[in-house]
């Protein structure tokens, strides 16, 4: 979205590229949580729909251990997933937004997290998060750890 508004588009180089930027000592030294969270988190203001940046940022939190952030932007996400502002239809990170939102949301419940992927999963991309279903049993035993 953040391309199109600023007539900019993704380029391509034939050769390896070595990124070093977000080693964490290097990212850490230029304070790049503080810089990309705020720019991400000002792109979802602007365009709550931004599916990109949503997935950014929980990159972002993961990639850092910010549990809060991570949390915070995984409700975010959801709220506005439900309400239908937000789609991962068709999108290449749409199977690893859920995931990810499942990672923040159900830490201790793969069950759980797994069904945020059987809500939303037939709208994404397929791809090897495709891979992961609930069985029957399992809905059971994890009903039964709740009770």
């Amino acid at each position: 979205a953040m391309l199109g508004r600023e007539g900019l588009k993704v380029g391509h180089v034939s050769t390896p590229v070595a990124h070093v930027g977000y080693q964490k000592d290097r990212a850490a030294e230029k304070e790049k949580l503080t810089r990309d969270r705020r720019m991400l988190e000002a792109l979802v203001s602007q365009d709550p729909g931004d599916l990109y940046s949503r997935f950014k940022l929980l990159e972002l939190a993961r990639f850092w251990g910010d549990e809060e952030l991570g949390q915070s932007a995984a409700r975010s996400a959801l709220a506005a997933l439900r309400e239908g502002c937000l789609s991962v239809e068709g999108s290449h990170v749409g199977g690893e937004l859920i995931v990810t939102l499942g990672h923040f949301l159900h830490p201790k419940s793969p069950v759980e997290a797994l069904g945020l992927y059987e809500e939303f999963g037939a709208v994404v991309v397929p791809s090897a998060n495709k891979l992961f279903t609930i069985s029957p049993a399992d809905k059971q035993e994890s009903a039964s750890h709740h009770e």
